[in-house]
């Protein structure tokens, strides 16, 4: 990982899966071929990493090509919440080798591949289908919430690796050139508490990206990233929608 001005030390938490990881891959192996399925990208989070290779082996002995993509600030085949780059991949699909619903999501509206999910606890395969067009309808919903507003409380976040000022600036402008009003709030935490006493009509989340995601029932404004300020704006289509990235 890259130096940052306050010292990290990432301690890895490796999930042992036991005899799990062979039923799965026999599985997941079985799924891709009757789905016709030869060439594909593996991505998983943390507790799952050191599996990748041993799948990648695993679905070449079966046939299937399997491709683990470079990440930008994270380990190989590693995705988080706001960083999809190691599913960037040449394949035309995607296997998600992990559980729930957030990060399957975020690799779909990042790279518009076809998402499959190998849920190794579960030991269930699945296509990624219907959630994705109830999460793009839900944000869609939010953006044009945000849209009626005249009044916008742009917030920014001092933590290390959130601190978006300068866009928050851009944003304003931007918002301004609308004949609307939008201010700037910086805090340390982002949280429905903390802006209780903002006068505003929509907010503007330049922190990080899932507090707009996972937290937006705990906000009564409705909240949308810096990303989404462009649909917002016209200046970009929801056929476009793509989740914003931060590497």
């Amino acid at each position: 990982m890259e130096k940052t001005s306050i010292p990290v030390v990432y301690a890895p938490l490796k999930y042992e899966l036991g005899e799990r990881f062979e039923r799965i891959t026999k599985i997941l192996a079985e799924w891709l071929k009757d789905e016709k399925i030869t060439e594909t990208g593996l991505v998983t989070t943390a507790q799952f990493l050191h599996y990748l290779p041993q799948l990648k082996k695993a679905l070449k002995e079966k046939g299937i090509q399997a491709e683990i993509g470079k990440g930008k600030r994270t380990e190989d085949g590693q995705v988080l919440g706001c960083n999809y780059s190691s599913a960037q991949v040449k394949a035309p699909a995607v296997v998600y080798f992990g559980d729930g619903l957030f990060h399957p999501l975020g690799i779909h509206f990042a790279t518009q591949k076809k998402i499959i999910i190998a849920n190794p606890i579960s030991l269930e395969i699945r296509a990624l289908d219907e959630e994705k067009k109830e999460f793009l309808k839900r944000r869609i919903m939010m953006i044009e919430r945000a849209k009626e507003a005249n009044n916008y409380a742009i917030l920014v976040s001092t933590k290390e690796g959130q601190n978006r000022i300068s866009e928050a600036e851009k944003i304003k402008k931007e918002i301004e050139k609308k004949m609307k009003k939008a201010k700037i709030y910086v805090m340390d935490y982002v949280s429905n508490d903390a802006i209780l006493w903002i006068k505003a009509e929509a907010l503007i989340n330049t922190a990080c990206p899932r507090i707009s995601i996972d937290d937006f029932l705990q906000y009564k404004l409705p909240i949308i990233n810096m990303s989404e300020v462009e649909y917002m704006l016209g200046k970009k289509s929801y056929e476009e929608y793509k989740l914003q990235q931060v590497y």
